[in-house]
């Protein structure tokens, strides 16, 4: 976390406002405490994105829609103001550590962790697409880790940002790409982009979980877009009881990924406190005991900002 700055407001709506956890293309995110000293999240949006009448109409349907989540692996909306001069929302703190983290200190996670990663993360993005949203930007560092499993903070509002459009569907073309390695296919073309580029993406989050590297991290020929695009996957190191799960989600074609249902089928993992093993279990408890510590940036990496 990084300490505000004096163009950063001190509250916003009812929430007073600790610090910087990041800031992204569309928003800064921001640590806050409610009135009763809660922890929470507070993502503050673009000036000049609220001017723009079309952005202000979608950001209020986004909000809709995560009032809507069911809550399984994901933060849920506190508060949002979607008409006011200045746009916002609220949601839940979920404190631990990030995924990407956590392997780079404690290594690769085992077969049985791996399995309640898959489908946690899997039943989240379900719930994402059942009210209409995509979580656009799924990578190591977005996922945090908790003593009874994994949560996504991120809920996928307004990530259809400056240099992007919006087609009726609510399709997100031209998505600024922060991590292309975690990317799919249809994003790193600049393609139309559906709920199934966030099962490729979650297909590359599970071989660094069981490698501590992406996908396409490897090869002699273009760059990791280009490998993304039109190179085959490094799944060698993948534990054999996954490999043909992590393999189907990274197919090319989006029309023959698993939905993240049929994801959850296959991984049958159950989340619970013994999901990590011990060493990690023991210092992602340490992390979760304080809230008001939010995860570090790994070294070369961009700060927190789900």
């Amino acid at each position: 976390m990084r300490p505000l700055h004096d163009e950063d407001p001190s509250s916003v709506g009812a929430y007073r406002l600790v610090g910087r956890l990041g800031e992204g293309t569309t928003a800064r995110t921001y640590l806050g405490a409610a009135p009763d000293d809660t922890p929470v999240v507070v993502r503050v949006i673009r000036a000049d994105l609220g001017r723009d009448p079309a952005f202000r109409a979608r950001f209020g349907e986004e909000v809709d829609a995560a009032r809507r989540l069911p809550g399984l692996g994901t933060a849920m909306i506190l508060d949002a103001d979607t008409t006011g001069r200045q746009l916002w929302y609220a949601t839940t703190h979920l404190p631990g550590p990030t995924l990407e983290e956590t392997v780079r200190r404690h290594g690769p996670l085992p077969g049985h962790s791996l399995r309640v990663l898959a489908g946690r993360l899997a039943t989240a993005l379900g719930g994402l697409h059942a009210v209409g949203l995509q979580h656009g930007r799924l990578d190591p560092a977005s996922v945090l880790l908790g003593t009874d499993g994994p949560w996504l903070p991120g809920l996928g509002i307004a990530h259809g940002s400056a240099g992007s459009s919006v087609t009726a569907d609510g399709v997100v073309i031209g998505t600024v790409l922060d991590s292309p390695g975690f990317r799919s296919p249809e994003q790193v073309r600049d393609l139309p982009v559906g709920p199934a580029a966030d099962v490729f993406s979650l297909g590359s989050v599970l071989t660094f979980a069981a490698t501590g590297g992406g996908p396409f991290d490897r090869g002699g020929v273009g760059s990791v877009a280009d490998r993304v695009a039109e190179g085959d996957p490094e799944l060698g190191d993948v534990p054999a009881s996954l490999r043909t799960l992590i393999a189907a989600c990274l197919v090319k074609d989006p029309a023959h990924r698993p939905a993240p249902e049929e994801v959850v089928r296959v991984a049958a993992g159950t989340p619970g406190p013994t999901w990590l093993p011990a060493a990690c279990a023991a210092w992602v408890a340490e992390r979760v005991a304080n809230p008001w510590e939010p995860p570090e940036p790994m070294p070369g990496s961009e700060p927190y900002a789900p």
